[in-house]
């Protein structure tokens, strides 16, 4: 005999996600059906945890050794000077140092972040990792797991 329940908004994926780190500004996780770390910002931040959270998302892709990278920055709206250099000079070669091949970030289309993804954008094609920039988690990981 044929169930007729229908399960909805089921995501199969979710039971494949492990919490790393999380805080009511960010979350990070580990999708393991993907190797992906991705960190989330739930809320604006300061820069004490914006280097915080990026550092549990380095832990992170130590302990699981991550191919991918996923940086959900919509909720963000400023990066700071201070946090942009710090992020294009250590964040992003520590990535590509810990054997990332492809960092994607989800930004929303501010003015602002023209700076800041300049920025990260010189250091992650000085580090050689393929990266891209996005509006949405749908299209960066259609990018990543081409």
């Amino acid at each position: 005999m044929k169930s007729s329940i229908k399960i909805e908004n089921f995501e199969p994926d979710i039971c494949n996600m492990v919490t790393c780190y999380s805080a009511p500004y960010a979350k990070v996780e580990y999708d393991q059906n993907n190797n992906t770390i991705i960190l989330s910002w739930l809320q604006q931040v300061n820069s004490t945890q914006y280097k915080a959270a990026t550092q549990k998302a380095l832990d992170a892709l130590k302990e699981y050794n991550a191919t991918y990278w996923i940086s959900e920055g919509k909720n963000l709206k400023e990066v700071s000077p201070e946090d942009t250099q710090w992020a294009s000079t250590f964040l992003v070669p520590s990535i590509a140092a810990n054997g990332i091949k492809k960092l994607a970030f989800i930004i929303a289309e501010d003015v602002y972040k023209a700076f800041y993804t300049a920025r990260i954008e010189f250091a992650a094609v000085s580090s050689k990792i393929e990266f891209q920039f996005f509006n949405s988690r749908k299209a960066a990981e259609n990018w990543l797991y081409a």
